[in-house]
């Protein structure tokens, strides 16, 4: 709307035969110099009067006729301009002074890609954590905030930071200006509870024993430096707060350190925010669920870092080969089918069935019935370009909260693979309409899994699993399960890859 300017037009204009009074709102004594300069400067009469600007002024020119001015004397020049003149051209001056907007309103309205992505229903913005240079170069700012160390816990992602670490910066333009390509991102969930240290669920039951999982990690670790050196990507783990870091296990802490793996400490407990239903009896604390919302915030701050991202499991998988040059991920996210051997489809799937349909709240009976024809996701291992994983993960956390209702826990309390399914084949052009999607079916994807192979497995000199198209896959996932877990120990790929 707008809004007057500092000057007013009069407010009130009175005629008659000899008179004219006119009065500006505003204006008092302190103009009647003006009013003088501006005489001398139109080179009229010293006795020319514009008018009282006040009582007092009115009442020592009463007799004077002000639309002529004052009657020039006897032998004085009457040149120059009139009054009616001066008092026309200042009218026009303060209406057009008066018509002129604020500066305020000529200032362009924010952007709606400075906003965060992905309120839900509105258009995805990019993700511009930085300058724009920056987003452009590498990420030069110090890195040590994200090393295995102290541990700093609290309710949302922290980094563990070494002692004497210096406090994040974003890097200059001309710093960035100057750097190399952004690097890439392999990250993996390995989080226990913060009171006990142990893993707990309805279904599992409280595990203590960490011994599987570091087993694992280790694995996995080492097979990401033998395809990606630390110059090309950082590694970096979520673990938990308290016991539940990783950093609480002085060796475990101690070795990921010395391999240049980062630690980022997160909250993985139910609460109000994160579930559909009302009820705080309910809430559990869920590693696999929970984990988008971790995921989430901390990509939110820090995706303009990065080329590309992968997450994966780190228990049962390893990495064989470069994953970003498998796929063309940009603005994409590439899932990976994992069906095989009798579940071919999620309808085949005992398990998967009932936990995407009884989270699909509000979709109806056709597209029930459609997701069941359609192929599971591994939800262990998913890739994709910085910006658009940030998005992704940002989209699954708001699902997550969305469609968590009390039936949807009774299915299983702790799980994200049927959530997978419905963000995939059923919400994806309502929460990310902008992000291109790439499902590639098992025999030709990014992630290799193993658990529903019938028989096990072909394996080339260097010992990698190879697909039935003979090809190497980027990653392979549940080596240890099922016939695969009973064949490869025995294998090149053990050798190579199994080894304690």
């Amino acid at each position: 709307m707008l809004r007057r300017s500092a000057f007013s037009l009069p407010t009130r204009v009175s005629l008659s035969s000899h008179k004219l009074g006119f009065y500006e709102a505003g204006f008092g004594r302190s103009l009647r110099p003006v009013r003088a300069r501006a005489r001398r400067a139109l080179g009229g009469s010293e006795r020319m009067e514009f008018g009282p600007l006040s009582d007092e002024a009115a009442s020592e020119d009463a007799e004077e006729p002000l639309l002529r001015g004052r009657q020039p004397a006897a032998g004085r020049s009457n040149e120059g301009p009139s009054t009616q003149s001066v008092l026309l051209i200042g009218t026009l001056l303060a209406c057009v002074l008066w018509l002129l907007p604020p500066l305020d309103v000529l200032a362009p309205a924010p952007s709606l890609e400075s906003l965060l992505p992905l309120t839900h229903g509105r258009k995805q913005a990019a993700l511009d954590a930085a300058p724009q240079a920056a987003t452009r170069a590498a990420d030069t700012a110090p890195r040590r905030e994200l090393q295995s160390g102290p541990v700093d816990s609290g309710s949302s992602p922290r980094p563990v930071a070494l002692a004497a670490a210096a406090p994040p910066q974003h890097p200059t333009a001309a710093e960035a200006g100057r750097a190399a390509p952004r690097r890439d991102l392999v990250f993996g969930v390995v989080a226990f509870r913060p009171d006990s240290g142990c893993t707990q669920s309805k279904h599992a039951g409280q595990q203590c024993d960490r011994s599987p999982y570091y087993k694992g990690l280790r694995r996995w670790v080492r097979s990401i430096r033998m395809v990606l050196t630390p110059e090309r990507a950082d590694v970096l783990i979520f673990t938990g707060a308290g016991k539940g870091s990783l950093a609480s296990d002085p060796t475990t802490g101690r070795w990921l350190q010395e391999q240049g793996v980062h630690l980022v400490e997160g909250d993985y407990a139910d609460s109000a925010s994160r579930v559909a239903h009302t009820d705080p009896s309910r809430y559990v604390w869920c590693v696999m669920r929970n984990r988008w919302f971790v995921i989430a915030e901390y990509l939110q701050r820090h995706s303009w870092r990065y080329r590309n991202v992968l997450m994966s499991d780190t228990k049962d998988a390893v990495l064989q080969a470069d994953p970003f040059a498998a796929v063309d991920m940009h603005g994409a996210i590439v899932f990976s089918g994992e069906g095989g051997g009798k579940v071919l489809r999620l309808r085949d799937s005992k398990k998967g069935l009932p936990r995407t349909l009884n989270c699909a709240r509000g979709v109806s009976p056709e597209a029930r019935l459609a997701l069941g024809n359609t192929e599971p996701l591994n939800a262990g291992v998913t890739a994709g370009d910085a910006r658009a994983f940030a998005n992704f993960s940002s989209a699954l956390s708001r699902l997550v909260a969305h469609v968590t209702t009390t039936a949807c826990l009774a299915t299983k309390d702790c799980t994200d693979q049927g959530l997978y399914n419905l963000l995939v084949y059923h919400y994806w052009h309502e929460y990310l309409p902008h992000t291109r999607k790439v499902v590639r079916p098992l025999e030709r994807a990014l992630s290799y899994t193993l658990g529903h192979k019938k028989g096990c497995c072909r394996i080339d000199a260097d010992g990698h699993v190879l697909n039935d198209g003979h090809q190497v896959p980027a990653v392979v996932h549940q080596y240890n399960k099922g016939a695969a877990g009973k064949a490869l120990k025995r294998t090149r790929f053990g050798g190579r890859y199994l080894v304690s």
